[in-house]
């Protein structure tokens, strides 16, 4: 069983939650929630998260119309592929723009079925 990194925004924590259960119903991945031992310090945040990105088999992220910016999403992204080397799994919805620095760091897609069909491409 592949274990990925969840990364979605704060904001949406209890939608992400739904979205991770829904994952590992379908895929019978593992999926770890960045939230789950929120620090205070953001120096602690930041370093906790590059570790568990670096002991995860990939990223799957999951961007939202949020009514903040969503900045360590995409930091995320690009330090899960362009440092580590990871795959990226990208979800989207459909009415978001989506920047030509998702499209060539991960695989974007705006169907989550289609999402699923990645995962399930990866061994359990």
């Amino acid at each position: 069983m592949a274990l990925w990194y969840f990364a979605h925004s704060q904001e949406h924590q209890a939608g992400g939650e739904k979205f991770m259960q829904y994952l590992r119903r379908t895929t019978q991945h593992t999926f770890l929630n960045p939230f789950g031992d929120q620090k205070e310090d953001p120096q602690e945040i930041v370093n906790g998260d590059l570790l568990k990105m670096a002991d995860c088999h990939g990223l799957v992220a999951w961007f939202t119309m949020s009514r903040t910016q969503q900045i360590g999403t995409p930091m995320e992204v690009f330090y899960a592929a362009r440092f580590l080397g990871k795959p990226v799994l990208i979800w989207c919805p459909p009415r978001l723009a989506v920047s030509p620095w998702l499209k060539v760091h991960g695989r974007v897609t705006m169907s989550i079925l289609e999402l699923v069909g990645w995962l399930r491409e990866v061994p359990v």
